[in-house]
């Protein structure tokens, strides 16, 4: 999983919280993530979690966490949840998660 602020920091803890593992789940981070949030990742750490340093930018990480895995978990917002969460700075937009989806299916990355 990544490391973003929100719903990957709320499915990790969610993860552990049911009793799963800290051993069965790596957090994979960009270089310049390792740098800055590794910190706020000890304690997963300590529990014995995983940690990947995959490439320099979020879709070199992405990449390399599908590359790794055998299945996805994928939460999208909605149309309306985007246009609340990013006001007047909305616009139609492939995320993250779509993107790691398109991986998975062997799918170019922009349609």
């Amino acid at each position: 999983m990544g490391p973003a602020p929100g719903i990957d920091s709320i499915a990790l803890r969610y993860l552990i919280a049911q009793g799963v593992s800290p051993t069965r789940i790596t957090v994979y981070l960009t270089e310049y993530e390792d740098q800055v949030l590794r910190p706020d990742l000890k304690w997963f750490e300590d529990l014995g979690g995983a940690i990947a340093v995959e490439g320099i930018v979020t879709g070199d990480r992405d990449a390399a966490m599908t590359r790794d895995s055998n299945y996805d978990v994928l939460r999208y917002m909605s149309t309306g949840e985007q246009k609340a969460e990013y006001g007047e700075m909305y616009f139609p937009r492939l995320s993250a998660t779509e993107k790691n989806e398109r991986r998975r299916k062997g799918l170019p990355l922009y349609p």
